[in-house]
């Protein structure tokens, strides 16, 4: 908590003088991957909707104990790709940042943190200039994607989820992380 705090004080400051060399840092924020697309000129396919996993209650001894109790089923999220000209990735915690300067909050979130100026990509305010790359590049990284465990999950499976998408053509070029020796 302290930290998130912390990052949150110290954003405003870390977007100002960010701007004196380059202004590499998020200006605005965007929650969700259609709002993204919407106002930097992409798209943004849903490839699988939201849907509700309805499950019985587990069995188990005491049966009054919460972890027992019936429950009203699980949301599982919407998959969807989305389509960012002239996004970029910013930081080894994997920001995305649209084309027109906005943090993308679904795809960006960190751990423990809730808003976005609470992410540590403000506490660096002078972040190098992004490589330019021509084309269409699909972004595997994701916060956590040095930990082999959240490289299997968050990262490679974002290759599946492209391959159940026609509507998206797959990208020539992709931006992986490899940091470590498994990536």
């Amino acid at each position: 908590p302290v930290y998130t705090a912390g990052t949150r004080l110290v954003a405003p400051t870390a977007q100002l003088l960010s701007r004196t060399r380059g202004g590499w840092l998020p200006t605005g924020e965007v929650r969700t991957m259609e709002e993204a697309a919407a106002t930097s000129g992409g798209t943004c396919v849903t490839v699988r909707p939201s849907e509700l996993l309805l499950r019985p209650g587990a069995k188990g001894l005491p049966a009054v104990h919460p972890t027992f109790s019936p429950n009203d089923g699980v949301r599982i999220d919407r998959v969807a790709i989305a389509e960012l000209p002239n996004g970029r990735v910013l930081g080894d915690k994997r920001a995305i940042i649209t084309g027109s300067g906005d943090f993308l909050h679904e795809q960006s979130w960190y751990f423990g943190t809730t808003r976005t100026r609470e992410h540590p990509v403000f506490l660096h305010p002078f972040p190098p200039p992004p490589l330019e790359v021509g084309g269409r590049l699909g972004v595997l990284a994701s916060r956590g994607d040095n930990n082999y465990y959240h490289f299997l999950v968050d990262v490679m499976a974002r290759v599946g989820v492209v391959e159940q998408c026609p509507e998206v053509a797959t990208p020539p070029k992709w931006y992986v992380p490899a940091g470590a020796q498994f990536q």
